[in-house]
Order: structure tokens, then sequence, then C-alpha cells
């Protein structure tokens, strides 16, 4: 199918209906998938079609570098500002938890949202006045809320008994790499080499450690040998939950690889990759046997992972909870290595995960050409909106109340300009 040519038909399309400007939106100074994710749409269209692309960010963000010397246009994050520096129609992609930072603006520009979180995300504390389940029916109801995988969009059935049923998917995608070594070789025959890549934090330590933990028990008379790519605020707690293991697993925690040196350095010392989100792509699509974890913000007391090519709808992810719902072939921890390091199947493995990357995460011109349909399809507007939760920007914003034995006996909406910062 010629993907390109549809492309450009639908942004011809969006241009006649006054949509010339697509702006994301997401804020962070955090190295992240999202953040990424997002970068490179917003790179490709710039690159690709006649629309103006915009990026919000905080000044010296991730983005901001990452968007360095192209066409993309920065425009800074102030929590201060109240309304958008853009006045014309434009679209607006934003990930959903950052609803609540959308300035006040055009009200015929149309949001779409991007839910790309597994684990429980606090909507209930997120919306103050508890708009939350009007919030969800909005974005059903207007084709506005596009998820990474199987795994964020049952989360707010898992969390709330929400179902979105449209399966409106804007999955992980990673292009393919100039270099694909062959993967049968062990990387020494006497060592077991795991690598895991990922960010070292809250939303995601839990999965690290129950790695460890299943890691730590398997027997072998070889050195096990774990390799940690990746930083975050969760550091301190990794080191002292490392030191526990230190006799029975030797600890390679290298911090943050830059780009540029990641495909090398994996290649070199991982025989199976552990991770989740974008991060699972980076080792299949080297040809490394990829396992994903389970995720959760709580300990995990589990020996169950899943090989890439077991999933479905594109899950990267998903909490205990999940599995039985997900129902795919789960495998555990001591299985997927005897496989490597006993039945010598690294090659094999490698040559699955590998398959199942190019025929569903390969290909950007089709997920880019899905992502216009969706925001063709996308009728939620700013207008509708702000009808919904009432106050935009809604974090300029919070409640008074008046209990009396825990009864609300008054409630009121506050301006924080006038009363002070939360």
């Amino acid at each position: 199918m010629d993907y390109k040519s549809e492309i450009l038909d639908i942004i011809q399309k969006l241009k006649e209906k006054g949509y010339n400007k697509i702006c994301f939106w997401l804020p962070t100074y955090n190295v992240g998938g999202g953040s990424y994710y997002f970068c490179e749409l917003a790179k490709y269209l710039s690159q690709n079609t006649f629309m103006d692309i915009y990026y919000v960010d905080y000044r010296e963000g991730y983005a901001s570098q990452l968007l360095e010397d192209t066409n993309v246009k920065i425009i800074e994050y102030n929590e201060n500002e109240k309304n958008f520096p853009i006045t014309d129609k434009s679209i607006i992609v934003v990930n959903s938890t950052r609803v609540i930072q959308l300035k006040q603006m055009n009200k015929d520009n149309k949001i779409l949202f991007w839910h790309y979180e597994s684990t429980p995300c606090a909507w209930h504390a997120l919306f103050l006045k508890g708009e939350y389940m009007d919030f969800f029916k909005l974005c059903r109801e207007n084709n506005a809320m596009l998820f990474h995988d199987w795994a964020a969009r049952n989360s707010f059935k898992q969390q709330y008994n929400f179902i979105f049923d449209k399966k409106l998917y804007l999955h992980m995608y990673l292009p393919q790499k100039t270099c694909v070594d062959n993967p049968h070789e062990l990387i020494n025959d006497n060592e077991i080499n795991i690598t895991w890549l990922g960010r070292i934090s809250h939303d995601k330590i839990h999965s690290l450690f129950y790695l460890i933990d299943n890691l730590s028990k398997y027997q072998t008379e070889r050195k096990k040998v774990l390799h940690i790519v990746g930083d975050g605020l969760c550091m301190d707690l990794l080191k002292k939950y490392s030191n526990k293991y230190s006799k029975e697993i030797q600890f390679d925690i290298v911090g943050t690889v830059r780009k540029e040196y990641l495909d090398d350095y994996l290649k070199e010392n991982t025989d199976i990759f552990f991770a989740m989100g974008l991060s699972c792509i980076e080792g299949a699509a080297l040809k490394i046997p990829t396992a994903i974890v389970l995720l959760d913000s709580k300990p995990i007391k589990s020996d169950k992972f899943f090989w890439l090519y077991n999933t479905k709808e594109y899950c990267v992810g998903i909490t205990p909870n999940q599995q039985r719902e997900f129902n795919i072939e789960y495998s555990h921890f001591k299985e997927m290595l005897d496989a490597i390091y006993i039945d010598n199947q690294k090659g094999y493995i490698a040559e699955k995960c590998y398959m199942y990357y190019l025929e569903n995460m390969s290909d950007y011109d089709k997920l880019v050409c899905n992502f216009l349909r969706y925001i063709d399809q996308c009728t939620l507007t700013m207008e509708k909106l702000e009808a919904c939760i009432k106050y935009i920007p809604y974090n300029h914003i919070k409640v008074k109340r008046i209990k009396l034995l825990n009864k609300v006996l008054y409630e009121d909406i506050i301006n924080k300009e006038e009363f002070g910062q939360l």
C-alpha cells in the first residue's frame, strides 16, 4: 500500500478544514520513550508534509535537545502563563495525563490524547471535581484517546471499569538497524549475560527488582552478570537492593548510554534482553532475544515474563492483575534461561523476536498514516473539552472544601493566582 500518498491526501484534507499546524505537548526534563516517540513524529511530519509543526517543552527540556537543528518549532512551557501563543486553528497532540496543562486557546482546536501508561493513574486525584468519568466518555465519544498497546487501553477497565471499545493504537516503533549480527553465539560460554534497559524510576523499579530476584534464584555453574542501562530518581534504591545480591550476581550498572553507542553496547553484552515499552524494541531490532517484564507500583512476586513474539495488540508490558485477561503464552524465568543456555535456542528465539518487530513495529510510513487517520477521525475540540472540565488551564485551580463528619458542606473552585500556589 502507498502510505506516503495517503499521508499527503490526509494532510490536504486537514488543511482544507483549516488545520495548518500540529503541536505536540509533552514538556519534560527526563529521558523517556514517550518524549522520544513524539519527537520522531514531529520530525517526520516537519520533513514530509507542508504543515507547521510545534512542540511544547520546558526550557532546555529533553525534547528541545532532541529537536535541535530541525524544522520543529519549540514553544516553551511556562505553568504560570494562561494563554497558548498560537491563536490559529491547530491540532494539539498531548499525553493523556497532561490534559490539566492545556492553556486557553482557539476553541476550534482539535485535541487528541495519547495514553501510554499501563500502571494505574490517579485520575480521581488529577481532576479535583471528579470529572474523570465525564472526561473518559468525552474522549470515547469523540475518538480522542489513542493507546500505545493493549495494556494501556485495558488499564481504564482495570482501575475504573471503563471500556474504550475501539482499538486506536499508536504503537511502539523503531527504525531498522543498519547492522544486525548473527545472534547464535553466546557472549561468553562461562557467563549468563542479561541486560535491562529502562529508566530507574518509581514506575519501573519493581520490574527490575523482580528480574533481580529471579536471576538470583536461577541455579547454574555459570557466572551471572546483569547489565543495567538507565538512570533515574531510584538509582540509590537500586544500588541498595543490588548489594543484597552481590554474592549471586555481578552487577554492571552503567547509567545512561548515549544513543549512538547503545546498539554496540547491547550487542556486545546481551544474551537475553529484559525491558518494557519502547526499550523492548531496541533489543528485538538488534535480533536479541527479548523478554517483556511485568510492571507494577508495588513489589512483584512472580517468575513469569513473556517473549516479545508471544504478545498481541502491540503490548509491551502488563501489570500482574492483567495477566489472566491478556491471556497469552507466558514463560517462567527458568524456562527462558534454560532455552538460551541449555537448549542453545538463542538464534531461534532472536529470529522470532526480530520477525515480530519487522512485521509490527518497523514501518514508519504505515504508523504515521494511521496517526493522521486518527487525527482526521477525532472530533474533540477545545470548546467541548472546556465544557467538560470547566476550567482551562486546569492546573491553575484548587478546590476549597469544608467538611463536617466527612460530609462536604461547602465546595468551591479557587483561582490559585489570587489565593497563592498549591
